[in-house]
């Protein structure tokens, strides 16, 4: 009995890690230009903001006023509160929460339309051996308004995550279960065109039976980008900071953290959309046996009723 090709994208946890790289690292150029698109307007946004964002200052004073006995955790015993920052008031508490909401939705949104681009990438790369970064920024930009109805969902999400993990431990369990459920909705809504609740019911049902091994894949990547993240931090951030010096002001304080966050972040994302993209199609190829012709079919690359002979994959 002939024995059946394994599905083409079928992989482990490790195996998409590795290939992730081996992807960005063949890519390296393209990626790094899509990521620039995204990164360099989010972080001047955020340079913009960082005003308006509360200090180390505003942290304390908000302590002072919400925790007892803070002038003693915070100086110890006998030391002049006079030292302490005056409480916060409500007002600036409204300020900063609602600056930080802002600044973290536009960051979202940013981030999913680099992750919903960089899906096209990988899916091109793989029916065609290569990509356009116009392409890709086209396809995605095809299901804008549902990248950011995506955005605001994992913001929800998340806010419930950090909520339910400091209040109670087993509701922000659930939403990290729920988090995993939608893991793949951007590569559904960017390579086959889902709109938003049809995107979010399609990663669903691809991760439903596949919820451990998603999980695996998800948290080894999310390791791998702390890891990568804290070694970035420390080989610019400490040259940066000795280079502007301990009596900078706030503005070249601000300048270097962006530089910084620029840099890592660019060079960071891409691994992250990759490796989204990469789980997509290995649940897709576990439930469905997706293979690279039909996903050029989706893709627009080849028409449905080309023969199976007229095309021959990746150049």
């Amino acid at each position: 009995m002939e024995q059946q090709p394994t599905p083409t994208f079928r992989r482990s946890p490790f195996e998409i890690l590795g290939e992730s790289f081996s992807i960005y690292g063949k890519h390296f150029r393209n990626f790094i230009l899509i990521a620039l698109l995204v990164q360099v307007p989010m972080s001047i946004f955020g340079l913009a903001m960082a005003g308006s964002l509360p200090t180390e200052e505003d942290f304390t004073a908000l302590v002072v006023r919400f925790v007892p006995d803070a002038d003693t955790a915070i100086l110890g015993e006998g030391s002049d509160i006079s030292e302490l920052p005056d409480p916060i008031s409500n007002s600036e508490i409204i300020d900063f929460l609602v600056s930080l909401t802002v600044l973290t939705i536009v960051t979202l949104a940013g981030q999913t339309l680099l992750s919903g681009v960089i899906a096209v990438a990988v899916a091109l790369q793989y029916t065609t051996g290569r990509f356009d970064v116009g392409a890709c920024y086209r396809r995605a930009w095809w299901r804008i308004l549902t990248l950011v109805v995506l955005a605001l969902v994992f913001f929800g999400l998340l806010a419930l995550l950090l909520i339910g993990l400091t209040i109670l431990i087993l509701p922000g369990i659930v939403v990290m279960v729920l988090m995993i459920y939608l893991a793949v909705d951007i590569p559904a809504a960017t390579i086959e065109g889902y709109k938003p609740i049809a995107a979010l019911k399609r990663s669903y049902e691809l991760v439903r039976n596949n919820w451990w091994r998603t999980f695996a894949a998800v948290m080894l990547v999310f390791l791998v980008i702390v890891g990568i993240s804290i070694v970035l931090g420390l080989v610019l951030g400490i040259p940066l900071t000795m280079l502007v010096g301990e009596d900078a002001s706030e503005l070249a304080f601000n300048v270097t953290t962006a530089v910084v966050g620029l840099v890592t972040n660019t060079l960071i994302a891409p691994i992250a959309g990759i490796t989204s993209a990469l789980i997509y199609l290995n649940l897709r190829s576990r439930k469905e046996d997706l293979d690279e012709r039909t996903l050029a079919i989706q893709m627009g690359i080849i028409a449905p009723d080309m023969p199976d002979e007229s095309y021959s994959g990746p150049a």
